[in-house]
């Protein structure tokens, strides 16, 4: 889990379209990406396509891991809040059981018959 913390996190990519779309070609909003991209066509938009995919593909895995990472880090504290609630649970019942051995024992109750 050492070797998550430590992992880069790629910027989310955001494209302005304004002219073309992506693939479409050289001087057409499209291009600048590699040979197969300038060229444009079937091929370049098929190129776009898939670089699109990948960076969609690797958020998609870095936020599943932050999520992880997140689950990991909250499981001690839920945990102890769960231990907290039971032990005021327990002391509010210590607390309440008190109170009835001081209301009983003005009665004539002795304090070895609770025992």
């Amino acid at each position: 889990m050492l070797a998550s913390r430590f992992l880069r996190f790629a910027p989310i990519r955001r494209v302005c379209i304004s002219v073309g779309e992506l693939g479409s070609g050289e001087g057409k909003c499209g291009g600048g990406g590699g040979t197969i991209r300038e060229a444009g066509g079937a091929f370049g938009k098929l190129e776009a396509a898939r670089e699109e995919k990948y960076f969609f593909e690797l958020n998609e895995e870095q936020i599943k891991t932050l999520k992880h990472e997140v689950e990991e880090h909250e499981h001690p504290i839920n945990v102890n809040r769960k231990r907290i609630t039971e032990e005021e649970k327990l002391s509010l019942e210590a607390e309440r059981q008190r109170r009835m051995i001081e209301v009983l024992l003005p009665l004539g109750w002795r304090k070895d018959s609770f025992y």
